[in-house]
């Protein structure tokens, strides 16, 4: 088995030419250009289960400790303070 020397994988540099075609091929040159028309913004699939509701004060005020503390979300906050709750 013969050994390969370094020179043998390197490829020749492409000429210009080469370069042209591959630039008509990525943008499209020529008469066959496609207009691209911009897709329309998606509808958020979650908006009609979506809740917004007034939360009372000690219940922000604990949102905001907890969640800088511990690194819980939100929902994992309330869902803390109501199985608190339940337990009582």
């Amino acid at each position: 088995m013969a050994k390969k020397s370094l020179l043998d994988t390197i490829k020749p540099a492409r000429t210009a030419e080469e370069l042209d075609k591959i630039a008509e091929q990525i943008h499209g040159g020529g008469s066959n250009k496609t207009v691209k028309t911009p897709t329309p913004p998606q509808q958020d699939m979650n908006e009609q289960h979506r809740l917004t509701i007034d939360l009372p004060r000690w219940l922000v005020a604990t949102i905001k400790a907890e969640g800088k503390q511990n690194g819980q979300t939100i929902r994992g906050v309330i869902l803390s303070v109501l199985l608190e709750r339940f337990k009582e």
